[in-house]
């Protein structure tokens, strides 16, 4: 997941990274939300709202997760 949203550089939604994550074979929840709300708990993603309510909100690694991401061997192709 913290891959997908590196990938996405700060631009997807939650319904993005399900299309990329279903697309790389990764298992996909019904619901990326609580996999999302932990990994900003964790401090390894932001999360920004444009419009509440709207797929207007953008998911971005923060530096920590950038350091996780670089620290071990990619899992996406």
């Amino acid at each position: 997941m913290l891959e997908g949203v590196a990938f996405g550089m700060g631009q997807w939604n939650w319904y993005d990274l399900t299309n990329y994550l279903s697309v790389t074979g990764a298992t996909v929840r019904p619901s990326m939300m609580p996999v999302l709300k932990m990994l900003v708990a964790r401090g390894l993603v932001t999360r920004h709202v444009g419009r509440q309510y709207s797929l207007g909100e953008r998911w971005e690694v923060t530096p920590a997760g950038e350091e996780l991401l670089a620290a071990q061997p990619s899992t996406v192709s």
